[in-house]
């Protein structure tokens, strides 16, 4: 899988199901190993403000799939955006 293949897929907690966003960088070890998934900080807009990031540790990730990244993170570790907490 490439770089690019990866920063297509939308990360999404399977503890409570918030979807944290697509990948925008990765942690990676100096043998190349992937250590941590980066996904844009809640509220802001990838690519318009310099900002570092939210790290998901490679540990955490349950399963890869087509257009997904499945991660489990015990509830309150990432806030979800906006836009997902409200109600129609």
């Amino acid at each position: 899988m490439t770089y690019s293949q990866l920063k297509q897929k939308e990360v999404i907690n399977t503890c409570d199901g918030a979807k944290l966003g697509n990948v925008c960088d990765l942690d990676l070890s100096q043998d190349g190993r992937i250590l941590a998934l980066i996904v844009p900080e809640p509220f802001s807009i990838a690519g318009m403000f310099k900002n570092d990031g939210i790290p998901i540790a490679w540990s955490s990730v349950v399963m890869m799939g087509e257009d997904v990244i499945l991660v489990s993170l015990p509830q309150g570790t990432v806030r979800p955006r906006e836009s997902e907490c409200k109600k129609s």
